[in-house]
């Protein structure tokens, strides 16, 4: 298995936009020109900008920039579950390196209306199917990849606790941020260890994290 993806249009739509955040982050996509703005005081190009809600439609949630992509792939090992797929973003890109995914979602994009996050095409054949239902029958040696759990949802709360492997790639915000609810985050602290952990390059004003997560042992 590689630890590179042979292509990735989304780190090339968004490289160009990077800056360094002083203000108290690291690599940021400069969506507005913020950044730019407070460090020279010149007044941004609207021609140079780059639209986050257009990105995160056709792509993910999270920029994946290379570092990114290789830490996600250093951890997950040879095969994964992503039962919350979206557009297969992070699907398409681990399978590049020889990652076997199997990527659903309960509603797949299809260029219709039927995912209102994602509504171009998947990137690769994603499977409808519950997220609960996925995951109860996946192999337990899967990892699980749990991107970006509807904020305020129980579905990510339940797809952990219907997993019965012991690795969770997760990617998104932390507790109090933007991804899941309490009893998801909860039933983590009370059943999982985090063993290692990734800033990714974030668009400003976000929070977002990849972090792995392995099976507490019974005592």
């Amino acid at each position: 298995m590689t630890t590179m993806t042979e292509t990735n249009a989304y780190w090339d739509a968004v490289r160009e936009h990077v800056e360094h955040d002083d203000f108290g982050g690291g690599p940021t996509v400069d969506e507005y020109g913020s950044l730019a703005r407070r460090r020279t005081g010149r007044p941004f190009d609207l021609d140079h900008r780059v639209e986050r809600r257009e990105l995160t439609s056709a792509y993910s949630w999270t920029v994946t920039d290379p570092a990114t992509v290789t830490f996600v792939l250093e951890d997950c090992g040879p095969q994964v579950i992503d039962p919350l797929a979206g557009s297969g973003w992070w699907a398409h890109l681990l399978g590049q390196a020889g990652v076997d995914v199997v990527a659903s979602d309960l509603n797949p994009p299809n260029g219709t209306e039927a995912n209102n996050w994602h509504r171009g095409a998947a990137h690769l054949d994603v499977m409808r199917m519950d997220a609960v239902d996925a995951v109860r029958l996946s192999d337990p040696a899967r990892t699980l990849l749990l991107s970006w759990p509807p904020y305020d949802s129980s579905i990510g709360r339940d797809v952990i606790a219907a997993y019965e492997g012991n690795l969770i790639a997760y990617i998104g915000e932390g507790p109090y941020g933007c991804c899941g609810d309490e009893d998801m985050w909860r039933l983590i602290e009370v059943e999982w260890v985090e063993i290692a952990d990734h800033w990714p390059v974030q668009f400003y004003g976000l929070h977002d994290w990849v972090t792995i997560y392995e099976r507490k042992r019974a005592a």
